[in-house]
């Protein structure tokens, strides 16, 4: 499998400790951004992390195979997104969208 790109793809779910305010994708990938070079320092591109989906509570982000734990680690940490504080959970890892998606259909 030498020179493959191998994705996973994690689905996960935001809840909110306060009010629902809303969250945007663009928030998101900025306290992502600070995350991982606080905790790996690593850049985003490094890690390969990519947002597929995100609607202000639920989504799916793409990383490289080799960082899904790294990737676990940084959403689980995140506190507060914005001014908004936050508890991450993930829900599903798969290797492809689809089978993400049915995964968290399934919970």
């Amino acid at each position: 499998m030498k020179g493959t790109r191998r994705y996973r793809y994690i689905a996960f779910h935001v809840e909110y400790k306060d009010t629902r305010c809303g969250v945007s994708t663009s928030q998101l990938i900025q306290d992502l951004r600070l995350q991982a070079t606080m905790l790996f320092s690593k850049s985003l591109k490094d890690l390969g992390v990519w947002v597929i989906q995100f609607d202000g509570t639920d989504g799916i982000i793409k990383c490289h195979y080799r960082e899904k734990e790294h990737l676990i680690q940084m959403l689980i940490s995140l506190k507060s997104i914005g001014h908004s504080a936050v508890t991450i959970t993930t829900s599903s890892t798969a290797g492809t969208i689809k089978a993400s998606l049915k995964k968290k259909l399934k919970k």
